[in-house]
C-alpha cells in the first residue's frame, strides 16, 4: 500500500473529518509519479505518530482528495507504529557532500528518534558563522525532507528530527545512556570490556545517545568532551570505516543489542 505524508492529519482532524486534501510534492508523487486513480487503497501519516487508512476519492489538477477509513493504533507502551522500543540519538559529525543525506536516510530506516548533526574540527563543511546561515538553514530544510521521505518508505509513523549543532558539546546536551564511537581497535577503553560486554551491561534503555564522528574521526578535544559528559568509548573493530559506514554500523549494533533489531 502506498504512503503520503501530511503532516495537518492529527487525532482530532480524523474525528472531525471524513477525508483530507493531498497537495504540494506528496500530491506530485501520487499523480505524476505513480499515476494512482479514484478508489486506490492508501495509507497517511502526519510524522508524530498518526498513521491511518484510506481511499482516493477523486484526483483534480493540484491536489487529490483521500476518503479516510479508519486509524491505525501503535502497539502499547510505543509512541507510534513501527517504532523502535528505544530512542537512539544520533550525534553525527558533519560530513562533506551528500554523505549527511545518506546517513540521515539510513539513521531513518534504522530507528532512530533523532539526528543531530555538528560541527566538528574535521568537518570539512563549514556551515558556522552568520554567513552560512542561509545555506545552513536551506541544507536543514533538505535533510529534513529526506528523513520524512525515508521514513514514508520504511514504513516508520515518526520522522526523527534533524538538527544542526555548532560543537559537540552543544549537540550531547544531557544525555542518561550514551556512547561515542572511536578508532580504536581495543574496545571500552576506560573498562576493559568489549562492545557486546558493554552493552549487555546497560540498564537504562530509554534513551541512548550515539556519537560518531566526521571524516577522519573525533579530534582530541572532542574525545575529552565526550569522556567528560560521561559517554563510553566503544570501537568498532579492527577495520576503518568511513564515517558513514561507521554510522550505519553504530545504529545496527545498538538496535541488535538494545532495540528491535533480532
Amino acid at each position: 500500500m502506498r504512503r503520503f505524508y501530511s503532516p495537518k492529519l492529527t487525532p482530532e482532524f480524523i474525528q472531525k473529518s471524513a477525508s483530507i486534501e493531498l497537495a504540494g510534492a506528496e500530491f506530485r508523487h501520487l499523480n505524476s509519479a505513480l499515476r494512482l486513480k479514484a478508489g486506490t487503497e492508501v495509507e497517511l501519516f502526519n510524522g508524530r505518530g498518526t498513521v491511518c487508512r484510506g481511499t482516493i476519492a477523486f484526483v483534480e489538477k493540484e491536489f487529490a482528495v483521500i476518503e479516510i477509513t479508519g486509524s491505525i493504533e501503535p502497539a502499547p507502551g510505543t509512541v507510534g507504529v513501527n517504532e523502535s522500543p528505544v530512542e537512539i540519538l544520533l550525534v553525527q559529525g558533519l560530513a562533506k557532500g551528500t554523505k549527511p543525506e545518506f546517513i540521515i536516510q539510513k539513521a531513518t530506516e534504522l530507528g532512530v528518534k533523532e539526528v543531530r548533526l555538528y560541527i566538528a574540527g574535521r568537518s570539512v563543511p563549514d556551515l558556522s558563522g552568520t554567513k552560512a546561515g542561509k545555506r545552513a538553514e536551506a541544507k536543514l530544510v533538505r535533510w529534513s525532507r529526506v528523513a520524512m521521505e525515508a521514513a514514508k518508505q520504511c514504513g516508520r509513523s515518526v520522522v526523527p528530527k534533524v538538527l544542526l549543532f555548532d560543537s559537540l558539546s552543544d549537540a550531547i546536551g544531557t544525555v542518561g545512556t550514551g556512547f561515542f564511537f572511536t578508532l580504536e581497535q581495543k574496545p571500552g577503553a576506560l573498562s576493559g570490556s568489549s562492545t557486546r560486554e558493554v552493552l549487555c551491561g546497560v540498564t537504562e534503555r530509554n534513551t541512548v545517545l550515539a556519537v560518531i564522528g566526521p571524516e577522519g574521526g573525533m579530534d582530541g578535544r572532542e574525545q575529552e568532551v565526550a569522556l567528560e559528559s560521561g559517554l563510553i568509548p566503544l570501537s568498532l573493530g579492527p577495520r576503518i570505516l568511513r564515517t558513514e559506514t561507521a554510522a550505519v554500523t553504530a545504529l545496527s549494533i545498538l538496535q541488535y543489542e538494545l532495540g528491535d533489531l533480532s
